[in-house]
């Protein structure tokens, strides 16, 4: 579970599988807002100009921005 912090989402809560091979996430782990899925499903949720800055901040570390602005719509869609 991860929740903004500014331009950021930290890790507040994790629920471990029972597989053998398994990412775990550190309570406290702090991620760009952008990165991975649950960065998307935050970005859903922000304003046009907030999703602007952060599609610039993704593009400077090389993501695929249209990509990613094509998830965020199909979030916001789909109600994830």
């Amino acid at each position: 579970l991860h929740v903004r912090s500014g331009n950021s989402r930290v890790c507040v809560d994790t629920v471990e599988g029972t597989h053998p091979v398994r990412r775990v996430i550190p309570i406290g782990e702090t991620l760009p807002l952008f990165a991975g899925e649950t960065g998307r499903i935050l970005l859903s949720g922000l304003s046009g100009a907030e999703l602007a800055q952060q599609l610039k901040a993704a593009d400077a570390t090389g993501l695929d921005i249209e990509t990613l602005r094509s998830q965020v719509a199909d979030a916001r869609q789909h109600g994830w």
